[in-house]
Order: structure tokens, then C-alpha cells, then sequence
């Protein structure tokens, strides 16, 4: 398993002094940041792809592929994302319309690049911009979708959490519902609540410990599939990360977190 940090002048700055080791940078597909951060080491793309919404066929996949390649990047990642603003009024609480929008945005990609590619995350069930159709984040349909389009599931183990509270149910029994036999990748941030909401990308607690701990459990145990990188989601570039992107608690959480994912926290 890889060890990745989203990319942040701070955390460039905290591997240049030493002071953390990252095997590689999580970064958006923006290509200047890609150069930026792929200068000094290696880097995987995280695309901004929703699917749900209908409008997947607007994506321009020669350039997916185009960073893919430039990368090194082996997933096609795909966030399970309908919202309300995807559906006319009346197919709002049309489940099978939902889920049917669903199938044919991920078979769409799947088509593209093959389902080996292509991995499906699931997403918070409220955050901050709004609400993602109920029949997304349930487990059985998530799974059911994994299984029928043949592909890979990436597993955002702080949306999992939001879900389940926000669901009213137990997080790992909602997490081992999910598809982790199919886990190609894992992401892990901290909650704390912030407006009002429950958000993520925020530095762990000791209870987002006891959950990071119990994931890489559940993978060393052979529960769940071996990810091929577990990505640390703190830190970023712009308004919406550079309030959560301090130096302090990469310093003294990031080591810690390749020590659980890898065995060795030390700077080479």
C-alpha cells in the first residue's frame, strides 16, 4: 500500500525540511498543480467526476487519459453523487430512476477505460453544499452497483461515518455493508462539525483513530481487500482548504498515519 497526502505549500514545505514522508502527493486534476507538486515527487490524479447527474457524457475523456498516463494514476475515480438539482421534481423519490442514472454514468466510464479502471466512491450523505439522493448512499445499492458494473470501490471512510450518523446508524455496520471486498483505495480524514454540519478534511481525533485503526485492521486481517494507497484528505490549495491545511497537525499527524498504514513513518 502507498501513503498519500493531499498536496499543500505546507506539507511541501514539511517534506522538504524532512519533517513528514509522503510516497506520493493526492492531487486534483488541475494540471498546474500536478506540475507544481509532481517537480518534487511523485503524484496521483483525483478526479472531479460526479456520477448520477446525467451529464457524465460532457467529460472529456482524452484528457482523463492524458493524465492518467502523465501520472501514473491506475483508477478512473468516480464520486456517486445525485443531487436534487439532477432530477425533475417528480423522480426525486423515484429510487429506480436514481439509481438507474447511476448505473448508466458508471457503465459509461467503465465502457471508456474498462471496469478494471474505474473505482466509485461514496459520498456524505449531507454536506455543505447540500443533499445526495438517498438511494447513493445506501450499502446495498452502492454494493449491487460495484458488482454489477464489475469495477472497484473506493472507500471514503469520514463520508461513511457522516452517512451512518446522519442515517441514524451504527458506522461500522454501515461500513461493512459497503463493498470492501472490492477496495482498491481508502481515504481518512477527521470530522468536526462547522456551521452547524458534521464536515470532513478536518486533523484526527482519538476517536477518527479508533476508526483509522479499525479500517487498517479490518485489511490486515483480510476482511476487507488491500487498497493500493490510503490517502490522507488534509490540506489542499484555495479558500475551501487553506483553512484546514495547518503544518502542526500534519507534523504531528502524518507520520503517525504511515506508521499505521506502512509500518514506517520515518523520513528516508
Amino acid at each position: 500500500m502507498k501513503f498519500a497526502l493531499n498536496y499543500s505549500a505546507p506539507a511541501a514545505n514539511l517534506a522538504r525540511e524532512g519533517q513528514i514522508a509522503v510516497d506520493l502527493w493526492k492531487c486534483p486534476d488541475w494540471p498546474d498543480m500536478i506540475a507544481t507538486a509532481g517537480a518534487e515527487h511523485p503524484v496521483y490524479v483525483h478526479f472531479e467526476l460526479r456520477v448520477g447527474s446525467g451529464k457524465l457524457d460532457m467529460t472529456d475523456w482524452h484528457r482523463v487519459e492524458d493524465l492518467l498516463v502523465q501520472t501514473g494514476t491506475p483508477f478512473v475515480n468516480l464520486h456517486l453523487f445525485p443531487c436534487e438539482a439532477d432530477f425533475q421534481a417528480g423522480a426525486l423519490d423515484d429510487a429506480d430512476a436514481v439509481i438507474e442514472q447511476l448505473l448508466r454514468d458508471v457503465r459509461a466510464a467503465a465502457e471508456q477505460f474498462g471496469p478494471e479502471r474505474v473505482i466509485v466512491e461514496n459520498a456524505p450523505h449531507q454536506y455543505p453544499g447540500g443533499v445526495i439522493l438517498r438511494p447513493a448512499v445506501d450499502p446495498d445499492v452502492i454494493s449491487c452497483l460495484v458488482r454489477e458494473i464489475d469495477c472497484g470501490f473506493l472507500l471514503d471512510l469520514s463520508h461513511a461515518r457522516i452517512t451512518a450518523r446522519q442515517l441514524g446508524m451504527n458506522e461500522r455496520e454501515y461500513v461493512a455493508q459497503l463493498p470492501v471486498d472490492r477496495l482498491r483505495e481508502l481515504h481518512l480524514t477527521g470530522l468536526a462539525c462547522h456551521d452547524g454540519l458534521l464536515i470532513d478534511h478536518m486533523p484526527l481525533t482519538e476517536e477518527d483513530w479508533l476508526a483509522a485503526e479499525w479500517a487498517m485492521a479490518r485489511i490486515q486481517a483480510g476482511d476487507w481487500a488491500e487498497p493500493w494507497a490510503v490517502a490522507f484528505e488534509y490540506g489542499g490549495v484555495g479558500p475551501t482548504f487553506e483553512w484546514r491545511s495547518d503544518p502542526a497537525a500534519m507534523a504531528a499527524q502524518v507520520p503517525r498515519l504511515r506508521t499505521l498504514v506502512t509500518g514506517n513513518g520515518r523520513v528516508q
